[in-house]
């Protein structure tokens, strides 16, 4: 993945979400430009299998920022310098569920 991808911030909160078992994906164009996708966009969509846990929560801080719970029409967020763009996705229409999203997105890549 190439240096200008993620900021420090989102690469710190990558880590520590998965140091602290946080099951999550990079879905939307975000993920097409980690891939290698030449396009661009402003923000980094990221759907948490359970974002009320508290190792979100730790995940954060370990990075440097905080998480912002929902409230009213408002989703969950991130928020700290270098993780203003990332969105918290609750449900990702066009594709399955999060088990099946993420075993899909895990699984060993095939031979060709």
């Amino acid at each position: 993945m190439d240096d200008f991808a993620l900021t420090p911030a989102e690469r710190a909160l990558l880590a520590a979400l998965n140091r602290r078992g946080v099951w999550h994906l990079v879905i939307g164009l975000g993920a097409a430009v980690l891939r290698g996708a030449p396009v661009s966009t402003q923000d980094l969509e990221l759907w948490i299998e359970r974002p009320g846990d508290e190792p979100v929560r730790q995940a954060a801080a370990d990075a440097g920022g905080f998480w912002i719970s929902a409230f009213g029409m408002q989703p969950p967020g991130f928020g700290g310098d270098g993780l203003e763009r990332i969105d918290v996705v609750l449900t990702a229409h066009g594709l399955d569920d999060f088990d099946a999203e993420y075993a899909r997105a895990t699984a060993p890549a095939r031979a060709a």
